[in-house]
């Protein structure tokens, strides 16, 4: 199998690859939202079919590889401090807010070459988001819908503030890499969160049910610029594992049930099912450590950042509102121990602002 222009060139036949690649941010924590993003990767500056000069993007095939092996040989000297890895890696607990400002600027680096990159966190989560039912498109989303009544004010009003440029050596280190075509994302804020556990399920579906369903709109946009591109193209959807879940069939054919899906391989590793028909291959697979693989670990960063924005404004929050009483204040990152000691000491705060438990704490 060759390559060319970053497309992989199977049995004679030119074949465009694209890969959706999915994780997740905020799954552990008691406060704050769970961030599943979504990212659609695919041939550089809009191409669908080759080009001539093979050798020159290079770099754009060695990132497709790197979907299945580790991608430490993609970086570069001039990105080491901008890593592509798990965000729970590059972000810890209690980070450094110089981590996550290197973070963005790898996601606006890497977005520098799309056509409408956003400018805000703003304009971010409006053109990111999708809605929670996963049928409605990103672009009828308003930033507003992401803050509970509580904080939308304090949080529209900081999403204004322009990001700054990302370095011009990071942003020519992407350059030849395959495009970042979208980002889509759901935030389950905690009283979603809590409906949904009280309903019946379980952490575990409603993390399966999101990423699928994030996964369901990007390829959903995708399948039209396919119909207009060469024959004989395929898809990857990539998933970090969900948690020590093996088995994924059930759960495939209920998001694409046009489709017929069958068995490529159940193991410790990777549970992976394919659609096969003339013209297009979909494989969607659930890989252990899928983030690290760069799509993927991007994912993850995505969902880690937009996490820790949407914690960073409710901290401030907190923070405006003890300054005015003197009161000391000590932020969170959610996380079930810090997490208790923060609703014993912000429980005035919360019964003066009207925030009930349920939108505000997940019940399990």
């Amino acid at each position: 199998m060759g390559r060319v222009c970053g497309e992989w060139i199977p049995f004679g036949a030119y074949q465009v690859l694209w890969t959706i690649a999915t994780d997740e941010a905020g799954y552990g924590p008691k406060l704050g939202p769970l961030v599943v993003c979504g990212t659609l990767w695919g041939p550089r500056g809009g191409e669908l079919t080759p080009c001539e000069d093979a050798a020159a993007n290079e770099a754009a095939a060695s990132f497709l590889e790197s979907i299945d092996t580790d991608f430490a040989a993609y970086r570069h000297a001039e990105t080491a401090d901008h890593p592509i890895d798990d965000s729970k890696r590059v972000i810890p607990a209690g980070h450094d807010p110089d981590r996550l400002r290197g973070v963005l600027e790898t996601i606006t680096a890497v977005l520098a070459t799309h056509p409408r990159p956003p400018k805000n966190w703003n304009q971010a989560l409006a053109a990111w988001r999708i809605s929670g039912d996963g049928n409605r498109p990103a672009a009828t989303h308003r930033p507003v819908d992401l803050w509970p009544h509580w904080l939308a004010s304090t949080a529209l009003s900081a999403g204004e503030t322009a990001w700054p440029p990302p370095p011009p050596l990071l942003v020519q280190h992407w350059e030849s890499a395959p495009t970042l075509r979208q980002i889509g994302m759901d935030v389950v804020l905690p009283d979603r969160f809590n409906a949904s556990l009280a309903s019946g399920r379980n952490k575990s579906d409603l993390l399966g049910e999101t990423t699928l369903g994030v996964a369901r709109i990007l390829l959903s946009g995708l399948l039209p610029l396919l119909d207009d591109g060469p024959e004989s193209q395929t898809v990857r959807i990539v998933c970090d594992r969900l948690g020590g879940r093996k088995f994924y069939l059930g759960l495939v054919n209920h998001f694409f049930p046009e489709r017929a899906w069958s068995v490529r391989e159940e193991s410790k590793r990777i549970s992976a099912y394919r659609s096969s028909d003339p013209d297009l291959e979909i494989e969607i697979s659930f890989v252990v450590k899928g983030d690290s693989m760069v799509p993927v670990a991007m994912s993850s960063l995505v969902a880690k950042s937009v996490r820790e924005w949407w914690m960073s404004q409710m901290n401030h929050l907190f923070a405006e509102h003890f300054a005015q009483q003197n009161r000391p204040f000590q932020p969170t990152a959610g996380y079930p121990v810090d997490a208790d000691r923060f609703l014993n000491q912000t429980r005035w705060l919360r019964n003066k602002l009207g925030i009930d438990d349920d939108e505000f704490v997940r019940q399990r």
